[in-house]
């Protein structure tokens, strides 16, 4: 579903246009109404056939984000300083995207497969890593 300039969105966004578009959405650049700034919206879709997937939300919060070297001994220097930031409240996959569903996107999408993919269907696992 595409929205138009000028429609609300979740009573919080006013579109002013489309900016982009893919297999799962659309991406908007809006006006939080609010706070009267400009934010990037993306407008997930539900509707790719066979692909079944149940949302969940993630509350607005701080967030740790990079990592400490005191804690994490394996800290990259491109993760530091740990910061806090806060994030808007977004939906999230309440599980990860299974292999079928994949299948199922890339059938009905013609989305490019990733490339230990062969012909747009899954091999199976060669091997499983133990973190």
């Amino acid at each position: 579903m595409q929205y138009n300039a000028g429609e609300i969105i979740g009573g919080k966004y006013r579109v002013e246009k489309l900016v982009g578009e893919g297999a799962f959405g659309e991406v908007y650049l809006a006006t939080h109404l609010k706070l009267n700034a400009p934010r990037a919206l993306k407008v997930l879709s539900r509707e790719t056939p066979g692909v079944q997937m149940e949302f969940v939300p993630v509350p607005a919060g701080p967030f740790s984000m990079g990592s400490d070297p005191a804690v994490d001994k394996n800290a990259d220097p491109s993760e530091q300083p740990q910061h806090q930031v806060m994030l808007s409240a977004y939906w999230i996959g309440k599980t990860e995207v299974t292999n079928r569903q994949y299948e199922a996107f890339v059938k009905a999408t013609g989305h490019a497969t990733l490339p230990d993919w062969k012909d747009g269907a899954a091999r199976p696992a060669r091997r499983m890593f133990r973190w």
